[in-house]
């Protein structure tokens, strides 16, 4: 799951995520990613070693971004 993003909605997306998640039988194959542009909200999303975050910046090109997020996410992101 790759939540954008590290304000308000975004934290608690990642929090109900994570709750919801881990009760499930199939937990161990969701794996959580959070992209933002901002450095403020990466320790907020570090709280969990299990959450991977990529930065995004304005200074790469989409195809950057795109690589940069799958590498974050260990592979494409199925939605």
């Amino acid at each position: 799951m790759l939540i954008v993003g590290t304000g308000g909605l975004a934290l608690w997306a990642l929090r109900i995520a994570t709750h919801y998640f881990r009760g499930l039988p199939f937990h161990d194959r969701v794996h959580i990613s959070v992209a933002s542009l901002k450095d403020e909200g990466f320790v907020l999303a570090k709280e969990n070693e299990q959450i991977k975050v990529v930065q995004w910046s304005e200074d790469l090109y989409e195809r950057q971004l795109i690589e940069r997020t799958i590498d974050a996410c260990g592979g494409p992101v199925d939605v």
